[in-house]
């Protein structure tokens, strides 16, 4: 459950970042910021940041703010691409965390 949690998440996500890619984020409106702190942030924070937030990166990426989900992790892939859900990693990797 945890982990379908966290693909709708990403979901969410690509489409808070729709837009065309470039070096810089798009402009975000303050509708998609609303949606963002009260639909995605919360799944995130609860399934997302443990291993990928500010005292943890694994893979050298966070989850805790647009500019780092934009920016991906270790692998140089940005782990959302705006407008390009098939070339957002997040959308295709899957969390390792177990719950006990």
């Amino acid at each position: 459950m945890p982990r379908t949690i966290a693909i709708v998440a990403i979901a969410c996500l690509l489409a808070v970042f729709n837009a065309a890619a470039s070096d810089s984020p798009p402009p975000v409106t303050p509708e998609q910021e609303k949606f963002f702190e009260e639909k995605v942030r919360p799944v995130l924070a609860a399934n997302c940041q443990e291993c990928h937030g500010a005292k943890k990166q694994e893979s050298g990426l966070r989850l805790d703010s647009r500019q780092a989900i934009l920016d991906g992790g270790d692998s140089g892939q940005r782990s959302v691409v705006p407008g390009d859900p098939d070339r957002s990693t997040s959308a295709t990797t899957k969390c390792r965390r177990r719950k006990s």
